[in-house]
């Protein structure tokens, strides 16, 4: 007899992430976790907090091409 597996799955997605500063604007795609308990609810991984914080740190320094490295949709303004 087989056994089944009678739990829900987790979900798994992406979301769009917004880092702004007054320079620069990042546009991130990250992978978020959707539990069956909470299906409407998107919820981010350690792992993925990390990159976020490493993302806005490189955002304010102004790092262009580590965020492109990263799949970030880059926009950088000019002083007015």
């Amino acid at each position: 007899m087989k056994k089944t597996d009678t739990q829900p799955k987790v979900r798994r997605g992406t979301v769009q992430k917004v880092i702004e500063t007054p320079d620069t604007l990042a546009i991130l795609q990250v992978p978020v976790v959707y539990y069956p308990s909470e299906p409407d609810e998107a919820y981010l991984e350690a792992k993925t907090v990390k990159f976020l914080s490493e993302a806005r740190k490189r955002t304010k320094a102004g790092d262009v091409k580590w965020l492109k490295k990263h799949g970030a949709e880059v926009y950088v303004g000019s002083p007015a």
